[in-house]
This record gives structure tokens, sequence and C-alpha cells, in this order.
């Protein structure tokens, strides 16, 4: 490390990070040459040996000492240098730091020099040398300009000759007047210019030995770059004075200047020197993924964040372990590769590739193997540089990025990409190979003007690509709605090839059709970013992009789309729509907040459109009527129906047995449960509530989800961790094995609920140590690590709560259950695993009830409860099978099979003994199979992995059922609505008649008093039904399951009935400044009590 200290400190930017460790360090000297360094034509070799300057400068001649002058202007006011540089003048001209400069292995020591040439040439030849003395005056072509390096001690004689030992570059001016570095006449840069400076910067690499060090030096002719020059440590002298007492930096100019007294010189604006243990790094010098033996440190970079890594020349490095790379920076120069490609035991596994000061790529950046994350602070890609990544997950480049090669990028479909701070040069092109609208966002640099200026450098497959406001890469048929002061819409205009804002309503009312548009949400869309128009026209989007923590809102209009995806799935409610319809042709999972506005004191039957939604929030919430009837004290204007008498004391006296019965709810409740997805339900405002609307919020019935607590994967825990699933246990061989589950979560109980780990050791002690951690919305990840050691041992996963609903499971990245129903909703004697076959085609399968193996707890009454929902047309029969106390067999006789639920039990007997149930048929449908109190078979799903929704419908007294919409959609109802996919039509077998009544409290039209009867009749009106209505139906003899199904769903608006304004008068009586008022209502049907 450079031990004195620094002069004069100057932070410099340059065009690439190789270049700019200053910003990463201190520099250690930045030498400008202003008056503080010496005043205005003052030459430096008379200050020689003078007090506090640390500069030698050559003497003895008096030419040697006119021809190295410092030549600033001088502000008279503030005394600021104006202009500063050295000026040198003629050949074999010399200068040296006083400073040691000391570095340690792993350190990087820098010389860098600013320059430019004054004057032309006239073909005079030579090199280096004590003897020439060629004073014709001019910079000459085909000479040599300077030399500048490192030397192993400080020449004390002020003739300084040249003896040391030393390394060091030459910089050349060729026959075509072009600079290059000497002997590197393929890397020339460009004619050399009197206009602007130039740069020239060496670069020592500190190896542990000076074999293993490098040096590298770029010449930078006005941004025309020679490339990474190599000079070998061929001196050990050198290495041992940089590594303990310090080496020195020197300069040299060459027989390129030969006149002190023309004008043709070379000027140095400044010299920036710096090593100050910060700026560290290693260079590969093999291909070795572990780097170790095959770089400059004998050493892998460090995992925190602070390495740097340096491929020069042409090697072809790569890293292939299971493990994520954080380092601070990475440079590949022009013929070398660099790639990233993480894999386990030859298996893919994408891994986080991090550079915290980013990278500049001159060769070749890759990942043959797919990274999950690449997390860059930027990424500058040189003219010959290409960067071919793939991803699993994110690209994010967080500072800037100048793209003047190609970058081509295949990445997941939600990955997210950020490239902030992104330019281009002319030759630039960046490809993304799956372009996902909102999840490209970039930021132009200072030389793109106009938003549009990125289409000629991305490319994606044909589409006409732009940066809207907000900086994201979108279409430029697509819409943006983002915030400035307020919500807005924008859309591209082609006329002045700009993105403009939308004025009015969005979309506007005379057009529906926007099926190659997508929208992106970059706000939280209420007021003018809402989706509206005057006439509720239905409207037609091809994909929906809501970002994350912002808001889609549709407001009473009827929304299609293909697909919405969300970037953050967790949002408690990243859609919130008031009344109006959504539907989309692919499946959305997301919280959907849905509002419906009703009017005051009036019943209306409503049902949820979404899943997860407590039943008993949902009335605390709304500003629900309150019975003025002491006897109903605590009930509200919500209720759920029964069409069953037998639940009832006194059913006659409390309804008309022919319409059925209201079950009201009360306040305070905490056990009613949640709403039933397809179910119908009653609800009424009070007179003054503070908001029409009622509100349901939770996810989309999509409903191909199950909870915990209907699922068969579970098994029975504690009562803190109630549901178990056992990941491996002990008989297990493989059970070593890293254990992964991963659980998408669609919905959450409302007080949340955590998962936990169990495993044993390989002492077989039970360990816990993992903790607890609460579920999110979303994909939830839980791994165990692999043993150490091999040893059998157990791994479950705990959760606490079984109303967790899930759409998926994989362990160890299999899929366990993907969205199918976790069990049918009914099996059959044939197709059930808990039968087995019969033995003789008389009794053909066989339950076992318990076996004598089993000891004392065969002894106990066993009990076999099935309900049978279907038998074969010829009936079925079972019997009994037992052993004895003497062991031989007992056989008892045939009984007969009938539909529903049949108990049968065997004694208790005083010895060990097998018991089985043997039937007659294979074809014998049940719903429910219970041995001695466990359930071996629940047929309780009411869901199917294609969004149909059913619930069950039964006759019992009434047979009328209410039945409502599940979805966010609008349903057809009869057959002028919807030819075949209908709601009446497609459940025409469970229904008594093909009609549905809408209550509207004073209809006279139908058989039913206050109901609007929608039958198949051609004659009636298409009825299209909106989100949350409910509807009666009544069910066929015996009942069955109600179906709603996607096919159902329509884009268009429907209707949503409520109870109408009655025939009403208002009285109002004033007397003594008091004023009394009240309502006459006069309605057919009316009861008393509410």
């Amino acid at each position: 490390m450079i031990k004195n200290y620094v002069l004069f400190l100057v932070l410099i930017l340059f065009n690439l990070n190789i270049n700019a460790q200053s910003e990463a360090s201190n520099a250690n000297l930045t030498e400008s040459f202003t008056h503080e360094f010496a005043d205005n034509n003052t030459k430096p070799a008379t200050l020689n040996g003078t007090t506090d300057f640390d500069w030698t400068f050559r003497d003895g001649e008096t030419y040697w000492i006119n021809t190295q002058v410092v030549q600033n202007g001088q502000n008279s006011t503030t005394g600021a240098s104006t202009f500063s540089r050295l000026q040198v003048k003629r050949s074999l001209l010399r200068h040296q730091w006083n400073t040691p400069i000391v570095a340690e292995v792993g350190d990087i020591v820098t010389l860098k020099m600013t320059f430019k040439l004054q004057g032309g040439a006239n073909g005079v030849t030579g090199d280096f040398a004590e003897t020439s003395t060629d004073v014709n005056g001019t910079v000459v072509d085909n000479g040599n300009v300077f030399r500048l390096g490192f030397k192993t001690t400080l020449d004390t004689n002020y003739g300084q000759l040249n003896t040391q030992l030393q390394e060091s570059f030459v910089i050349n001016l060729d026959s075509d007047s072009k600079l290059n570095i000497n002997y590197k006449t393929n890397l020339n840069t460009a004619v050399y210019q009197t206009d602007n400076w130039d740069t020239f910067t060496i670069k020592f690499f500190v190896g542990s030995t000076a074999a293993k060090s490098k040096m590298y030096a770029q010449l930078n002719n006005q941004g025309v770059k020679s490339g990474w020059i190599n000079e070998v440590i061929n001196v050990q002298e050198l290495y041992d004075a940089i590594t303990g007492v310090g080496a020195y930096m020197f300069f040299e100019s060459g027989n390129a200047l030969k006149n002190d007294g023309a004008t043709e010189w070379l000027m140095i604006d400044k010299y920036e020197f710096w090593t100050d243990g910060l700026d560290t790094g290693l260079v590969l010098t093999a291909a070795n993924s572990t780097f170790n033996g095959s770089s400059s440190t004998n050493a892998k970079p460090v995992n925190d964040g602070t390495s740097r890594v340096f491929i020069f020349g042409e090697i072809d490095a790569f890293f292939s372990g299971n493990y994520n790379r954080n380092w601070a920076y990475l440079f590949v120069d022009t013929g070398a590769s660099f790639d990233f490609k993480p894999q386990l035991n030859g298996v893919d596994v994408p891994k986080i590739f991090t550079l915290q000061e980013g990278a500049d790529i001159l060769g070749t950046l890759q990942t043959t193997r797919p990274a999950s994350n690449i997390n860059f602070s930027g990424m500058n890609i040189g003219e010959n540089g290409s960067a071919d990544l793939t991803i699993t997950e994110d690209l994010i480049l967080t500072g800037s990025s100048n793209i003047e090669g190609s970058v081509s990028l295949s990445n997941a479909t939600d990955s997210k990409i950020v490239l902030k701070g992104l330019s281009f040069g002319e030759s630039g092109n960046f490809t993304l190979n799956n372009f996902t609208e909102g999840n490209v966002k970039v930021s132009s640099s200072q030389s793109f003007t106009t938003t549009n200026a990125f289409d000629d450098y991305f490319t994606y497959s044909t589409e006409n690509l732009s940066v809207s406001q907000g900086g994201f890469l979108l279409r430029k048929s697509s819409y943006y709605c983002g915030y400035n002061t307020a919500p807005f819409w924008s859309g591209y205009d082609s006329t002045s090839d700009s993105w403009v804002i939308v004025s009015g309503d969005f979309p506007d009312s005379s057009t529906t059709d926007y099926s190659s548009s997508n929208l992106i949400y970059n706000s939280q869309a209420y007021g003018s970013g809402s989706i509206k128009n005057t006439y509720r026209n239905a409207v037609q989007f091809n994909n929906i992009h809501i970002l994350d923590g912002k808001k889609m809102v549709i407001n009473d209009v009827a929304v299609s789309a293909n697909q919405i995806t969300l970037e953050d799935d967790t949002d408690p409610e990243p859609i919130i729509m008031f009344n109006g319809t959504l539907k989309t042709s692919e499946t959305l999972t997301a919280n959907v907040k849905y509002l419906r506005y009703i009017n005051e004191d009036r019943w209306y039957m409503i049902s949820s459109p979404v899943t997860g939604q407590d039943i008993d929030e949902f009335i605390a919430d709304e500003d629900l009527y309150e019975s003025s009837n002491p006897e109903y004290a605590g009930y509200v204007g919500f209720a759920e129906y029964n069409n069953d008498a037998s639940l009832y004391d006194n059913p006659s006296a409390q309804a008309d047995t022919e319409t059925g019965w209201w079950d009201y709810e009360q306040t305070g409740q905490n056990d009613t449960g949640k709403f039933t997805g397809g179910k119908g339900y009653i609800v009424k405002l009070k007179s003054d509530p503070e908001s029409n609307q009622i509100t349901f919020g939770g996810g989309v019935n999509n409903d191909d989800a199950i909870a915990i607590s209907s699922s068969d994967l579970f098994t029975s825990g504690s009562t803190t961790w109630p549901y178990i699933y056992t990941a491996t246990s002990v008989s297990d061989p493989d059970g070593g094995i890293a254990q992964t589950l991963s659980i998408n979560v669609v919905s959450l109980p409302t007080a949340g609920a955590n998962i936990s780990v169990f495993r044993t050791l390989a002492n077989g002690n039970d360990d816990f140590s993992f903790g607890t951690s609460a579920l999110t919305l979303g994909t939830n990840t839980i791994s165990v690590p692999a043993t150490q050691t091999t040893f059998d041992r157990a791994v479950k996963f705990r959760f606490s709560n079984g109303e967790v609903e899930f759409d998926s499971i994989t362990l160890n990245d299999v899929a366990v259950w993907d969205g199918a129903p976790a069990s049918p909703s009914t099996s059959t004697t044939g197709t059930s695993d808990e039968f087995t076959n019969g033995p003789n085609s008389t009794w053909t399968k066989v339950i076992t009830l318990t076996t004598a193996a089993s000891g004392n707890s065969s002894r106990g009454a066993q009990t076999l409860t099935i309900n049978i929902t279907n038998l074969p047309s010829g009936g079925a029969n079972y019997r009994v099978f037992k052993t004895t106390a003497n062991g031989s067999s007992y056989f008892g006789g045939s009984q007969a099979l009938t539909i529903g639920e049949k108990t049968i039990t065997v004694a208790a007997a005083a010895f060990d003994r097998t018991v089985k149930i043997q039937f007659s048929s294979d074809n014998i449908e049940f719903d429910s199979l219970i041995v001695n109190g466990s359930a071996v078979f629940t047929g309780s799903t009411t869901t199917s992995p294609d969004g149909t929704v059913t619930v069950p419908i039964t006759t019992n007294t009434t047979a009328f059922n209410l039945v409502g919409n599940p979805y966010l959609s609008a349903i057809a109802i009869n057959t002028v609505a919807d030819a075949s996919n209908n709601v009446l039509t497609l459940n025409s077998a469970v229904l008594s008649e093909q009609t549905a009544w809408f209550w509207n409290g004073n209809s006279t039209d139908g058989a039913i008093p206050g109901y609007v009867t929608i039958n198949q009749n051609p004659s009636q009106a298409a009825k299209i039904s909106m989100p949350a209505q409910a509807f009666f139906i009544k069910s066929a003899a015996g009942g069955g399951s109600f179906s709603f199904t996607p096919a159902m769903q329509t884009s268009s608006y429907g209707s949503f009935n409520r109870q109408t304004e009655f025939s009403k008068i208002d009285l109002s009586m004033s007397a003594d400044g008091q004023t009394s008022a009240t309502e006459i209502v006069y309605f057919e049907g009316a009861t008393t009590g509410w």
C-alpha cells in the first residue's frame, strides 16, 4: 500500500469499471499540474530536492531543464487554475514520483496518464536512445512517444540514467500517424489528434508470485480502445520491491518528440495512481470452475460481494457449482468468456449471480445452464461483446448500463426485468426471447430524447416496442395506467410518435374491441384510472398486467381478457370491482374485492363471487338491518334458506311449508363459517347505512383448490399442529436426501396459518429447530437439508390450520397434487382401494374391518357404515365373514342393500379374530365409507380442476334450493341467453323443471308472488345474471349436484335483481315544533314479525 499522504484528490469517472476503480477506492494521487503543483511556466527540474516536492525531473543539461514545463492559467480573483498541463517538448526527458508504491497479494496497482500530442509528422524514424541528438522540430511518425511503467528503485541521480530494473509499456506513433501500444500493431487505435485528451492505463495485478502476477495496459484514443495488452512480469526484483519496500513510477519521452523550441510536443493533463488495499482483484489464468490454482492469487473469489474478477486474453472460464455467486465486479476481455452454469450431480440447479459493482463485458458472458436471478449494479457490453443469458426468475440491473454489443435474454414468462439507466451504442441490441409486458422496465439515458428511441435497439419477434411513461417497455398497441398527481391512462399515438394521455373515460364508449391491446397497471387505478364507460359496454382486452402494489379498478362495466398476471399474487386486493363483471380465458389466481350496490330497507338474494369470505366478518362489516321484534333481538338481515321442515319443532307456524324457511344470523357470532360457492343467501341493509354497498373479499372461484382439512394427503396431528404432511419416514431408504415441500396457497383463514418442520436426528431424538413460519398466499417452499451422514430419519411438515386452501403441492420437485380433486365425490366397490377381491364369483368384493393379528382391538365390536348412492340394476347383497374361537370360519346370511346409509355391526368377542364384510357386486356406488368410526372415504369435494363449482341440492319438504352465481363474470340462465351453455339446460337432469326464480319483491308474473320467473320459453328475454346474484331452483326427486361451469360465463353485462320500490304513503305530522314521520307500504304476501 502507498504509505505517504495524498497530495490532491479528485474522483474521476471512466468509460469502463476497469478504468474506474478509483470510484471503489480512494486515489492515492491525482496530480493535475495546477498552480498548487507549481506556478505557470515553472520548469519542475528546478524544484528537484526542494521541500515538499515529491517529484524528480531530469536535469543536468539546460535543454533538459527547459523542455519539461508546467503551464497553467490562474484566475486573478479566485486563484484557481483555468487550465493545467505538463508540456514535454523533446525526447529522452524523464520524471519519477518519489513515493514508493507498496501492494499486497490481490491488490491492483493502477497508473493512469491523460495526455495529447501537439504537432505533425515528418517521417523521421528511431528508438529510445541516450545518444539521440535529433532536434529537427516536430512530432514524427514511426516513433515512440513515451514509456510509462514501474522500476525497482528511486533514481537519486537527477540525470536519471534509466539503468534500473523495470517493467513498462511504450506508446508508439506508426507510419500512418496512428497511436498504438508498441509491438501490438494489430491493436492500433486511431490517427492521433491534437484537440482532445487521450488516456493510457496500466494495471499491475499482484499475484502470489511474480509468475502469477500480471500487467495489463490499455490505450484509449478518443474512445477507440486498444484492448488490454498483457505484459509478463519477468523481473523478480520488481515483484519483490512492490510487495516489499516499494517500487516507483517513471516516465520517459521517446523519439517521436524532437525540438524543444517548436510548438509540437506531448502535453500531460494529469496522472492518477492508486492502490490502497481496497482496489483488489484476481486474474484468471486458466479455465477452472474452482479458480484455485488458476488465478493470480491462487485463491477463489470471496463470496461476500467484495471480490473483483478479471478475465483477460483468450481464457474461457466458467463456474459450475451448486452455489450462489456474490462478487463485486466482473471484467471479461475481448476474446475471453465467462459461463455461469450452476449444477448439482449433473442436474441444472438455477442459482443467483450478483455483482455489486457491475460488469464490463468486452468478450462473452453466458449462462449455458440457467441462473435463477441475475442482480448486477450495471452491465456494460462492449462493441464486440455479448451476453447470452437464461434466467428462471429475474434480471435486475440497478445502476447504469450501456449496450454497445448484443444481449440475448431467455427468461421465464413471469420474470421481472429491470434495466435502469439503459443506453445503447449505434450497434447495440437487446433481444428478449420471452417478452412479457409489465415485466420489463427501462429508463433511457440522456442521449435518448424520445420514448420510442428504444424501438431500434430492442428485438422481440415482430413486435413494435416503445418505452411508455414510467419507463416500461411496451407494445405500441398497449395502454398504460400510471400516476401523476392522479391516475391516468396513456396510449401510443402514431401521429406524434409518442405516448399521450387518454382524455375522458377509458375505454371510450364507441370502442369495445381492444382484443389486440394489453393493459399495464402501475397505479392504484381509482377515479380516472378505473375502467368505465357510460353505456356499460362489454370490453375485450388481450392480457392485463398488474404490477406490485398496484390495483385494477372496474367501475360498473363488463371486462373480459385472455389473462391477468400479478407481479405480487399475495397482494390483499389487486383487483377491485364496483359492480361490473370480469371474465378471463386463462385461470386467474388473485384476491378480489367486489362491491355490490344495494338499496337500504330491501331484501336482496345474493351469493359470493369469491372464495374464503367469512360470513360472521361480513355481517360485522356491513350495516345490516336489525330486528325490532324483542323476540328476535340480535338477529340481522342475513339468512340462509332451508327446505327441510323436519329441522323445526313447529314448521308451519314459522313459514309456509310450500316455500320453506329462513335461518337468520345473529350479530357477534364467530362460528358460522365461510360463504359456500354456488349457494344463495338473503341480505338487507338498515334504513340509514353508512354505505349502500356490500363487500365481498377473497380469492377467485377457479376452484381447482382444496382445503388441507379436505385433502387425504394429510394425517391428524396435535392440537397446535392438527394436520401433518409426511415427506419421509424412518423406513424409507432414501429419507436422508434433502426434503423440499412447495405448496401454492390460494386462501388463508382470517387469523393466518403457520407451518413447522419435525425431523428425527441420527441419535433418534426429535428435532424442532426449524421453528415456525407464517404461510403466505402464493408459493411457500420449505427445505430440510440432506443428512451429513447416512441414517434413517423421518421428516414431516406440520400445519396449524385446516382452512388453508391450496392448488398444488410438490415434494422434491415431484407433483403430488396439482389441482385435481383430492378425492372423487363417489367411488365404487370395484374401484376403491379399500376393497379387495372376494373368494368367488358370488362374493366379488371384500372389505376387512380387523384381523386376528390386531390382538385385543379385534375383540371389540366392528362397525362398517357405508352411504350408498347407486346400486346395479339387479341390486346387490352383503354378508358378514368372521373367524370363531376355535379358528374356523363363520358366514352370515345374505342381506339386500338399499340406497342410503347402511350400518353393519358385528358384536364384540372374547378372543382375537378376523372380521370382513363381503359384497356381491363391483358396482355398488357410495360417497362415504367409515370403518370403526374412522372415515376411509369421504366424497366431499364440490369443485373440479376446470373451474366448475358444484353445490348439493335436495328435495326434502319443498324441493326449492337457493343457489347463486359464484363467478366474477355474468352467467347465462336460459337458452335465449345461450343456446346450450346455460344454467337451466346444463342442470336439467337434477331439476324438476327448467325454471329459475329471481326475487324482486312485488312481481306477480309467476307462480310465486314477488319472484320473476325465468324459463326456457323462447318468447322470454335473455337472462344474464350478474355476479353475486342468487336465485331459486327446484330439485328433481332424490336431489343431486347443481353445477356452475365456466362454459356458462359470458363477457356480457347482465342484470342484478332486487326488491323493487313498492307503492307507499309517506305520513308526516308536526305540532309544537315536534315532527313525526312514517311510511305505509302496500304489497301482497306480507307477513308479521319482522
